[in-house]
């Protein structure tokens, strides 16, 4: 892969190329777009409004973001989330949702068709696919203000609550979650940060069930009712 006749890395096979050229495309898409905070969080929106899923691997974000998909909700991205800096609005970031093997089985009972996709291997020896859903959201779409923060945790063996936590604890949260910092955060970046959270609802979302995930969810970010027919 050369960017602007510069090499940046190679690929070991073929099936390794895929992978390595959404690394590239992402850090450099990033680097363009002025941001306060890029976060490795899924992202979702119901047409007026978005709800950040910031969360570590491991954690169930995909398949969570993937529920909410097929529940209806629009799909902005698996895990990035560039926070504005003027107006703290996040904008779609529609990668394609990365499919590990153990989640081939929950995958494929929401979007039947993800077994016949084809397998890639990334850089961490981890064999994975692209999966594209419907109600991609498309990268020039208009940024969304965000309404809600729901930080998950898969948990075989949890009680699927919503838990509301306080402002200053998503900070820490969110903080722990952020990527990188395009530019150094000034006192009027941090400031704009705060009054942001002071009207955003922030939770933690232990679950081990993936349709009562979905219903805590929707009853913070509700969907449009259906036109009649």
């Amino acid at each position: 892969i050369h960017v602007n006749g510069r090499w940046l890395m190679d690929a070991r096979i073929p099936g390794a190329l895929a992978p390595s050229l959404k690394f590239v495309l992402l850090r450099y898409a990033i680097a363009r777009h002025d941001h306060s905070l890029h976060l490795h969080a899924g992202v979702v929106a119901n047409g007026k409004h978005c709800l950040l899923l910031p969360a570590a691997k491991g954690s169930g974000k995909t398949t969570l973001v993937a529920g909410l998909v097929h529940a209806g909700y629009r799909y902005f991205s698996d895990e990035v989330a560039l926070l504005d800096r003027a107006t703290c609005k996040v904008r779609p970031s529609p990668l394609s949702l990365c499919v590990k093997q153990h989640g081939i089985a929950v995958f494929s009972s929401l979007f039947p068709d993800v077994a016949q996709l084809p397998v890639y291997e990334r850089e961490d020896g981890e064999w994975v696919r692209y999966l594209t859903p419907p109600g991609t959201a498309r990268a020039v779409d208009l940024a969304l203000p965000v309404r809600n923060i729901v930080f998950p945790r898969y948990r075989p063996d949890c009680t699927t609550e919503l838990h509301p936590i306080s402002r200053i604890e998503a900070l820490r949260r969110l903080l722990d979650q952020s990527t990188s910092i395009l530019k150094p955060l000034t006192l009027q970046d941090a400031t704009a940060i705060v009054d942001w959270l002071r009207g955003v609802q922030s939770y933690e979302l232990p679950f081990s069930d993936l349709s009562q995930a979905v219903a805590q969810i929707a009853r913070l970010l509700p969907l449009p009712a259906a036109a009649p027919t």
